[in-house]
């Protein structure tokens, strides 16, 4: 789990560089004052996600690599 004040420091080096495209594939779930948001952090980039986004980007990510698999081999 990722405290906000950690969360919003990767955010802040992450727009500092330019705001480079992150593909998301490090999340970690939010504290916020100890307790957990139902957000969840890019640790890459620091941005936040709710529970279904970060779902939705996993499965995405899921599907083009089992599209990408299926071309490589057919």
């Amino acid at each position: 789990m990722i405290q906000n004040e950690e969360a919003m420091k990767i955010y802040r080096k992450w727009e500092q560089d330019g705001r480079p495209t992150c593909d998301h594939t490090r999340f970690d779930q939010e504290l916020y004052l100890g307790s957990k948001t139902d957000d969840h952090v890019c640790l890459d980039c620091g941005n936040d996600f709710s529970k279904k986004e970060m779902q939705a980007i996993i499965a995405a990510r899921s599907t083009s690599t089992a599209v990408g698999d299926e071309s490589a081999v057919g």
